[in-house]
This record gives C-alpha cells, sequence and structure tokens, in this order.
C-alpha cells in the first residue's frame, strides 16, 4: 500500500477470516506494511488491533494459540473474536481500540500502543444500541 493510505491515521484494524488460513497469513503483510508506513508522532506504532472474525462458524484454520502467539510477534495491540454476521464484540473492540488510541495520544503511559498482544476477553454484553 501506498504511505498516502495511512497519512495521519491514528489506529488500525486488520481482521481475517478464522476459516481461511490465506487471511491469516496476510494479516502480517499488512501489519508489515502498516509498521513500515506509519508511526505516530513520539515514534510508537499505531495502535492495531486484530480481529478474528467469523468466531461462529467451524471448523478454524487456526488455532487460538497461533492467533495469540502470532498476534504478539507482530506487535498487535491484542486480537478479539468477532462475528460480523452476529454482531458480536464489534461495538467492543472499536472502544478498545478508541480507548488504546487515546491513552496512546495523551502519552499518559497506562497503556503502550503497541501493547502485549494479548486476547482480549470481552464479556457477552448486549449493546443498547447498534448502526443497522
Amino acid at each position: 500500500m501506498t504511505r498516502l493510505y495511512y497519512r495521519e491515521a491514528s489506529a488500525c484494524i486488520i481482521m481475517f477470516d478464522v476459516t481461511n488460513i490465506s487471511t491469516f497469513s496476510n494479516s502480517q503483510k499488512w501489519k508489515q506494511d502498516l509498521d513500515s508506513k506509519l508511526m505516530l508522532p513520539d515514534g510508537n506504532p499505531v495502535p492495531c488491533l486484530l480481529l478474528a472474525n467469523k468466531c461462529d462458524l467451524s471448523p478454524w484454520a487456526v488455532t487460538r494459540d497461533e492467533v495469540d502467539r502470532f498476534s504478539k510477534e507482530n506487535g498487535f495491540s491484542g486480537w478479539v473474536e468477532t462475528s460480523v454476521k452476529e454482531n458480536k464484540n464489534i461495538n467492543e473492540s472499536m472502544r478498545v481500540l478508541i480507548e488504546k488510541m487515546m491513552s496512546s495520544s495523551t502519552g499518559d503511559g497506562s497503556s503502550s500502543a503497541a501493547g502485549s498482544g494479548d486476547y482480549i476477553n470481552i464479556k457477552d454484553n448486549p449493546t443498547s444500541w447498534a448502526c443497522c
């Protein structure tokens, strides 16, 4: 991708299909491209969440352990299981990313932009609103 696509971005989402191994492999290319072309003003990487989409389907082409290791090794802020079809963890993962983005922009040091890459356990709390 060209640097223009990333210009002035404050956060990033990279999503892959858990039933399709090639989308998982391509996630690494997207993250490497992002990291090579965009940094926060303080020189830290932009907060980036890895979303494991279609978590409602099985079988998964990758294990949760593989996703966890991949997220950590590639400097993601964390990863979340999502299902766009079932609207599972979509709003919640955006909230998590915004919190990471805001903490990195205020420089309060409460959480690093790169993060630990850990699995983010979002409880199944029904949201009171949805976009559609």
